[in-house]
């Protein structure tokens, strides 16, 4: 059964989500486990990644997108949901972890930038807010593990940025 992680707008935490698919033919069903919630849902494609969505006697139109490096956006009942297999969501992890540790402080999510609260020079604290973007309608704060000192910009305020760019470079403190 394939795992993928679903990061719903404005939540900070990603939830497993299980996928079976149950059923042939044009209109397949899957049965879908999140938690003790669980459901069957029969989708019917009416092309270019639109469609209808059948769950508990309801009928949902959705729409979806598949993007760079296993995410997908979902649109249902008028709420944006961010989707990446559990792979690419390990994948992005490592990287951010090994650009936390050489300095770099990096876009999580393709967005535009809204506000720099450092300059080159400046001392920060663990989890003190560097930068603020936004991402699919998402403000986001973005922040180091560990007390430091910010050598470089690279942003600005208004600029749209891809995911994985390097915002700034810092130095931890030792």
């Amino acid at each position: 059964m394939p795992t993928t992680l679903l990061k719903p707008a404005g939540d900070s935490q990603p939830v497993e989500v299980l996928l079976e698919r149950i059923g042939q033919g044009s209109s397949p069903r899957y049965a879908i486990r999140c938690g003790r919630f669980q459901a069957e849902v029969e989708v019917e494609h009416v092309g270019a990644g639109r469609g209808w969505l059948r769950a508990g006697g309801k009928i949902y139109p959705f729409a979806a997108a598949v993007g760079k490096k296993s995410t997908i956006q979902i649109w249902v009942r008028g709420r944006v949901y961010a989707c990446e297999t559990a792979t690419a969501v390990r994948n992005r992890a490592a990287e951010t972890a090994s650009a936390s540790a050489s300095g770099a402080l990096t876009a999580g999510m393709p967005g535009t930038i809204l506000k720099v609260n450092v300059s080159p020079g400046d001392s920060f604290q663990a989890h003190q807010p560097l930068i603020i973007m936004e991402s699919m309608k998402m403000e986001m704060t973005l922040s180091m593990p560990y007390d430091g000192q910010v050598d470089e910009i690279t942003c600005r305020v208004g600029q749209l940025v891809e995911m994985g760019a390097i915002l700034a470079r810092l130095q931890k403190r030792e």
